[in-house]
């Protein structure tokens, strides 16, 4: 039986319209928060991860480079917590997998490239936000992530429908994350063929 290939590249300008569609469709599905300005997910920054399938964006990550806390509180739609200091990170933000792939490792894997790239670099750790009820909460409490509760900056892009966390994984534990993904996403290897044209820096 021949193996379906995945193709993971990243984005470009000609992709912005068929990201905003899928980044619309996709989190207008999401139960832990509420999408209020559809508009704004079209906003490309750092550098974004797209993964196709038979030609069509099945999974997509945003991974933002910030050296201090202006730049990192400019990128985020949440309060930054006072005891976080490991910069420069990566921001990892508007990620999203088709229902049909979710739980497959997919979005691991995209995760996995950003840690392996953060490993060989001077990034200190990897952040980002999440909420209540989401899905991927147990995953990155097992890969060592700290979670913090913050309060939602005001704004018209989401409403959050319980409690907003924001996380971090400090680089001391990117050998044991690297290791838990690449674990994870062994079952994603075999069953697809895993067709990896980025330059991630």
């Amino acid at each position: 039986m021949t193996k379906s290939t995945i193709t993971i590249r990243l984005a470009t300008l000609d992709d912005s319209d068929s990201l905003t569609d899928f980044r619309i469709s996709q989190f207008k599905s999401a139960k832990e928060f509420e999408l209020l300005n559809p508009s704004l997910l079209s906003k490309q920054s750092g550098q974004i991860f797209i993964a196709e399938l038979d030609n069509k964006i099945v999974s997509t990550m945003q991974v933002e480079k910030c050296n201090d806390l202006t730049e990192l509180n400019a990128k985020t739609t949440n309060f930054i917590p006072t005891q976080f200091e490991d910069y420069p990170c990566y921001n990892l933000t508007k990620g999203a997998t088709i229902k049909e792939l979710r739980n497959t490792g997919l979005n691991s894997y995209l995760r996995l490239l950003t840690l392996r790239n953060a490993a060989k670099t001077n990034i200190n750790s990897l952040v980002g936000t999440s909420y209540e009820n989401s899905p991927r909460l147990h995953l990155l409490n097992e890969l060592g992530y700290e979670f913090y509760e913050v309060n939602e900056k005001l704004s018209d892009y989401i409403k959050p429908n319980g409690k907003v966390f924001f996380f971090s994984l400090s680089k001391d534990k990117f050998g044991f994350a690297i290791d838990r993904l690449t674990s994870e996403t062994e079952p994603l290897i075999k069953e697809y063929i895993i067709n990896n044209k980025t330059t991630f820096i």
